[in-house]
């Protein structure tokens, strides 16, 4: 499991689109390539927006990385996140069968 993975650069674009153009997309991929998985392997995804008017942005790239058969994922709306720069957290879970 994945857990805390968070984007504190925005870029010109919207946001949170600019985001997760992912300092913490770039961060899943490498913590999963040292156990050799890939994004295909994460089985769920719980992300935590500080502002939900955040959510079409987030869910634009979002689609980028993952199609309709993608993992479950809950987006949740939270008050503060624990840095005050914050806005998104992303919690995936990954499963790879052994070979």
């Amino acid at each position: 499991m994945l857990a805390g993975l968070i984007a504190l650069k925005r870029l010109k674009t919207s946001p949170i689109a600019s985001m997760l153009v992912w300092p913490a997309r770039r961060n899943v991929r490498d913590i999963l390539a040292v156990v050799d998985a890939q994004l295909k392997d994460i089985v769920e995804i719980t992300t935590y927006l500080v502002n939900m008017n955040d959510f079409a942005g987030y869910n634009e790239v979002y689609g980028k990385y993952f199609d309709n058969d993608g993992p479950a994922r809950t987006t949740v709306a939270v008050h503060q996140l624990p840095h005050p720069h914050l806005l998104i957290e992303i919690r995936a879970m990954a499963y790879k069968r052994e070979k």
